[in-house]
């Protein structure tokens, strides 16, 4: 249900960032994978997920936006541990912070977030014949976590 589905997401925006709102402008190096986290699942430039969001919002810009200086780089996965990349990647969180305030840049989060994660996660559940809101909630939790 909606309601089931809110508070999954409540609760795992409680674990990820402190708060029940969705974290758009979250945006930080990590050097444990490489690349960036970013965004209201911690999307992340090495599996992609990043990637996926900045296509959802070229899709909705028609191609004019703030990204398109970062679109080779993200195409391959972003790591930045290479020189040209992290010339690229010098200002990616300032733009990805700037961008949040754009409702068609979150609406490109929430997509991906829907589709990448939370049904997904749901489908699982039912595969697995979870049907408490919790168990499912669980579920959500663990794909925004590990992936």
């Amino acid at each position: 249900s909606e309601c089931s589905k809110s508070l999954a997401i409540q609760l795992t925006n409680v674990f990820q960032f402190g708060q029940i709102e969705f974290s758009y402008d979250t945006c930080v190096q990590d050097s444990s994978i490489g690349g960036y986290r970013a965004g209201i699942a911690n999307f992340n430039t090495v599996d992609g997920s990043v990637w996926n969001v900045i296509k959802a919002y070229h899709k909705m810009t028609s191609n004019n936006d703030e990204f398109s200086n970062y679109d080779d780089a993200l195409q391959n996965n972003g790591k930045n541990n290479d020189t040209e990349s992290s010339d690229i990647f010098n200002r990616f969180c300032e733009t990805w912070k700037s961008a949040s305030q754009n409702v068609k840049f979150q609406s490109a989060q929430e997509s991906v977030l829907e589709k990448k994660y939370y049904q997904k996660s749901q489908s699982e559940a039912e595969d697995l014949g979870l049907t408490l809101s919790i168990s499912q909630a669980q579920l959500y939790d663990t794909s925004i976590s590990h992936g």
